[in-house]
C-alpha cells in the first residue's frame, strides 16, 4: 500500500497497475490512527525537521513504515527520467520486494540498503535511514550488474 498526501497523486498512481493507494491529508507531523492497517500509528516528520514535507509513506519488507520525503523524492528524480508518480511506484516495489537487504549497523544513524535486481540483471539500490522518530528514505539510484563492493561489508538481513 502507498500512502499519499497528495490528491491529484493519488489519482495518477491508481493508474499504475498492482499500487494500492490510500491518501494522509492530515497535518505534517500528526499521527495517523492506522491508516496502512499495519497495527501501528504512522509518523509524519517530527522532532528537528517538522517543516519538511512527506511525499508518501511506504510498508518495507524490513517491517519498517518508510517516510518518503519530497526532496528526497526529488533527488532520487535526478537518477531516473521517469515521471514522479512512476519514481514513487519504483521506491514502493524497491521497499516491498528487495532482492537483497543490507544492514549498516556501524552508522549512526543506521541504514538499510535495499537491492532490486531488474530483469536485465542490473540493480536498484534504495538507501533507508532509521531514526528514533522513524524509518526514512534517503536516496535511490541504479548501481550496475554487481552490489558494489563497499556495500559488501553489510550484514545481509534478507535472502
Amino acid at each position: 500500500m502507498l500512502l499519499v498526501e497528495s490528491p491529484s497523486l493519488s489519482v495518477l498512481l491508481r493508474t499504475v497497475p498492482g499500487v494500492v493507494v490510500t491518501s494522509l491529508m492530515q497535518p505534517l507531523g500528526a499521527e495517523s490512527k492506522d491508516p496502512a492497517g499495519c497495527g501501528r500509528p504512522i509518523l509524519g516528520y517530527a522532532g528537528p525537521v517538522p517543516r519538511r514535507k512527506r511525499a508518501a509513506v511506504v510498508k518495507a519488507a524490513t517491517g519498517d513504515d518508510v517516510i518518503v520525503g519530497e526532496a528526497e523524492l526529488k533527488h532520487a528524480m535526478r537518477h531516473f527520467t521517469i515521471p514522479r508518480d512512476m519514481v514513487l511506484a519504483l521506491i514502493q516495489r524497491i521497499l516491498k520486494h528487495p532482492t537483497v537487504v543490507l544492514a549498516d549497523d556501524a552508522s549512526e544513524p543506521h541504514e538499510y540498503r535495499l537491492f532490486y535486481r531488474l530483469d536485465d540483471g542490473r540493480y536498484l539500490l534504495a538507501v533507508v535511514k532509521l531514526t528514533s522518530v522513524g524509518a526514512f528514505f534517503a536516496s535511490m539510484y541504479p548501481t550496475g550488474k554487481k552490489i558494489r563492493p563497499s556495500h559488501r561489508r553489510f550484514r545481509r538481513i534478507l535472502p
